[in-house]
């Protein structure tokens, strides 16, 4: 107890002397203002300030009462006088806490000064000699060079840059402008980096790189697709970009006809969000197409699970509508019935090439998957083109590929890989 007494003691006379401090310096009452003040307001006590009784230089009122004026009075009289004449006054004044005394603010400017003693000791201390001394010689040394900024330009962009991975080429590329220029030349080590971490990138990732501007590009869209959508993979706006443009190409080069056909599954083993992708795909194909054909190509859609049902029928739409009509789809259900859905893509198309998209995780049996492989055989004898597109869990890529017949029309749109069970 007697010491929290000695504690309290110290703090309330270190505080009595910053405020007395503060006081001096800042809250000291100048006559000019008592004499504004009474200029503006005069004797009476119920004038339109509100100033109360009219003091004199030496704490006096008019009456020859000892005394100071009330809070009130004071705080209007200053307000008005700094107004007025423009007066360097305190708008509030000095108010003793615990721990600071806080002064008011002059003119526009609100500032809170905040009267410690430590802290003015501090902020207005000199900087010692010797202190500024090292500084100034400190400021006057020449930067030491990085050891890679000493290379030769043979040896940093040959051996030194081929060394490096994809964290430490990013890295260096942030040091300056030559390193960044350097980093970006480097196209064939950003193509072997590629080539690490997805694989052989084909003719759709060929494609992607030139919409990229480069392997460079391309690594940082695909990287930063695939940190945005994990665990799942999704592929780049990019590799998107240059599928739909692969799809769109296809067409008649003299009358720009194409028919597309969409067969979506809508099995058990899809969720909601894989059917959710699935539509979500088909329109950015029906804008793609509708684009480069003129608004000329048809579409048709087909759901199967164990059955197929005809959703659209061969026909043009616009890309708004398709959308509209592609958002209303209900998933049906069920099982994985994919040698039926190709066996009913086979349609009529007037000479208009034809181009099947199927949207399924792939997953069937062994009896169903030699039908399935023998239903996309009999597909392509009709001149069609068959694209797979793999979206759920545990997507079977080895089926599609037997499915679509070739590895470069086969791409994942949603994929998680785990295991089945």
């Amino acid at each position: 107890l007697e010491d929290n007494r000695r504690r309290r003691r110290r703090r309330r006379r270190r505080e009595g002397q910053t405020l007395e401090a503060a006081m001096k310096m800042k809250l000291e009452f100048p006559s000019r203002l008592l004499r504004s003040a009474r200029a503006l307001f005069g004797s009476s006590s119920g004038s339109a300030g509100g100033a109360g009784p009219e003091v004199d230089d030496g704490g006096r009122d008019v009456e020859g009462r000892e005394g100071t004026p009330r809070r009130s009075a004071r705080r209007s009289a200053r307000t008005a006088a700094a107004k007025v004449g423009g007066l360097p006054l305190p708008l509030s004044g000095a108010r003793r806490s615990r721990r600071v005394a806080r002064v008011g603010s002059w003119g526009t400017k609100k500032a809170t000064i905040v009267a410690t003693t430590k802290k003015v000791q501090a902020e207005e201390a000199p900087v010692p000699a010797p202190r500024l001394k090292r500084r100034k010689r400190r400021q006057a040394q020449p930067k030491r060079a990085l050891i890679i900024e000493l290379l030769p330009d043979e040896l940093f962009d040959g051996p030194v840059l081929d060394a490096l991975g994809f964290k430490d080429l990013c890295a260096l590329s942030l040091v300056c402008r030559h390193f960044e220029y350097s980093v970006s030349r480097v196209t064939q080590r950003w193509s072997s980096l590629y080539r690490e971490r997805w694989g052989d990138p084909g003719m759709l990732g060929a494609a992607a790189m030139e919409l990229a501007g480069g392997w460079q590009g391309l690594y940082k869209a695909k990287h930063l697709a695939e940190k945005a959508s994990a665990p799942w993979v999704e592929p780049c706006d990019f590799e998107v970009e240059a599928m739909l443009a692969h799809l769109a190409s296809l067409r008649c080069s003299r009358t720009l006809e194409i028919s597309v056909t969409f067969l979506v599954d809508g099995s058990g083993s899809v969720t909601q969000d894989d059917f959710a992708a699935m539509t979500a795909f088909m329109g950015r194909c029906v804008e793609s197409v509708n684009r480069e054909t003129a608004g000329v190509a048809k579409f048709s859609v087909l759901q199967f699970s164990n059955e197929v049902k005809t959703e659209l029928e061969p026909q043009r739409m616009e890309t708004n509508a398709f959308r509209d009509f592609a958002g209303r789809l209900q998933r049906m259900n069920g099982g994985t019935n994919i040698a039926m859905a190709l066996a009913r893509a086979r349609i009529d198309c007037g000479g208009a090439p034809h181009v099947v998209l199927m949207l399924t995780d792939g997953r069937v049996d062994a009896y169903q998957a030699t039908a399935a492989s023998e239903a996309a055989a009999d597909l392509l004898e009709s001149e069609a083109q068959v694209f797979a597109f793999g979206v759920g869990r545990s997507v079977d890529f080895k089926q599609l590929a037997r499915i679509a017949h070739d590895g470069s029309r086969v791409m994942g749109l949603r994929t998680l890989d785990e295991p089945l069970w």
